[in-house]
């Protein structure tokens, strides 16, 4: 059961890869760009394309096979590089943003200075562009925006309230990179963010916005973690602009659940989809899968065996210990810490869809009964482990670790309770 489960999750993220969803969403015909449902009449318009992001190489791949040489130039800012036929790859800094992202956003303001109003942008959009497209506002260095970030998502702030600071503190976010900007855009978006809120995707480069900080300031009381300049900037109110971009989401938790969910029917499984829009404490959403596993198994609630359970989203730990391990990997060990006794015929898993979960080679974690049994034989102290917020040495220990290496797309999280 465990291979069948593993390859529904793969063939789910294969289905989301930026080069696909690409292929499936935009087609050229003529002088008629279709994206979606929309047409737009390109003529001889020149066609710029930019970028940034974990999946911009691989969307920018496949938008120039479709496009070929109606592609005038761009750039593309990327946490890797690879060589592209007609756009201009400069590599940045992720998951925290130095003077690589700095000089990267700065080769990408430069080739705008070059495009007429007569001209079309396609931006590609995807997570990791809050670190990898960084310019600081006035005032303020790289270095400490760097700090900051790292401090902020030790705090355990989601990343909706993370983004909206990020935002105080660029040039380029919250719709900023905009001033830049002389032409029509269109955004080809690959949401990484629960919920798909255009406003927090990547911190927003194209979508003005206007969030409500203060209230993420008193939440985590962080008028203690910052000092007075950077809490007069956060707090300062912005000059939005007041102009529109069309933005198409093409990939998204949702799409990727309801691949899954068809996949394990396909398998023999009724399935129940939870929400494609889960966040807060990983602990404390293991907790609840485990009262849910429960249920099933004692009580055939909210439907008999075979079943699965399938969520999404972006859940937050609140790091204590020196452990490593990632949110995925800290909910399935969560999970295991709220159960007595485990069922030979179930799985419990949680995979991040970019292959990368918190700092390790690992995209997630799982329970089965032979993890259930390296469990029960080795006393391993389940409870210590998850205190130090250690699960990756744990599921190292009991060989439930999921590694799928980098995806090349990342539409959060997803997580699955199969029960045969």
């Amino acid at each position: 059961m465990r291979e069948i489960l593993l390859n529904a999750i793969s063939d789910t993220i294969n289905f989301v890869r930026p080069d696909n969803l690409i292929t499936n969403y935009v087609d050229l015909q003529g002088d008629i760009l279709q994206i979606g449902e929309e047409k737009f009449e390109v003529g001889d318009r020149k066609i710029h394309v930019l970028g940034s992001g974990k999946g911009s190489i691989f969307m920018a791949k496949a938008l120039e096979k479709l496009l070929k040489d109606r592609i005038a130039g761009g750039v593309i800012v990327s946490n890797f590089y690879e060589k592209l036929d007609r756009l201009k790859v400069v590599v940045g800094s992720h998951p925290y943003p130095d003077i690589k992202s700095v000089n990267a956003t700065k080769e990408m303001l430069d080739y705008l200075e070059n495009t007429a109003e007569s001209d079309l942008v396609i931006y590609l959009l995807s997570g990791g562009t809050s670190a990898l497209l960084e310019l600081p506002e006035d005032g303020i260095d790289i270095e400490e925006i760097s700090l900051i970030t790292k401090k902020l998502m030790d705090l355990g702030l989601n990343i909706k309230e993370l983004n909206s600071i990020r935002k105080k503190l660029s040039k380029v976010k919250g719709g900023k990179l905009l001033k830049y900007i002389k032409c029509e855009v269109v955004t080809l978006v690959l949401s990484d963010v629960v919920g798909d809120e255009l406003g927090f995707i990547g911190s927003a480069p194209l979508y003005p916005t206007v969030d409500d900080v203060k209230k993420v300031v008193e939440k985590y009381n962080l008028y203690e973690l910052l000092d007075d300049k950077l809490l007069k900037l956060i707090l300062k109110e912005d000059n939005i602009l007041d102009k529109k971009v069309k933005h198409f989401v093409i990939g998204s938790n949702k799409i990727a659940l309801n691949f899954l969910s068809d996949k394990l029917e396909k398998e023999g499984f009724a399935v129940i989809k939870l929400t494609s829009n889960y966040q807060g404490d990983a602990e404390t959403i293991g907790q609840m899968f485990a009262g849910i596993y429960k249920n099933i198994v004692e009580d055939g609630f909210p439907l008999k065996r075979p079943v699965a359970v399938v969520a999404g989203g972006e859940s937050t730990v609140n790091v204590s210990g020196n452990g490593l391990g990632g949110r995925n990997q800290h909910m399935v060990l969560s999970f295991l810490h709220a159960i007595s006794s485990f069922d030979k015929h179930t799985i419990f898993a949680s995979v991040g869809t970019d292959g990368i979960d918190g700092p390790t080679d690992a995209a997630g974690a799982l329970i089965d009964f032979s993890v259930w049994q390296k469990v029960i034989e080795s006393g391993i102290d389940v409870e210590n482990y998850l205190t130090k917020c250690d699960s990756y040495h744990f599921f190292d220990k009991v060989g439930g670790l999921i590694k799928t290496g980098p995806t090349g797309t990342n539409v959060c999280d997803l997580t699955v309770l199969v029960v045969k």
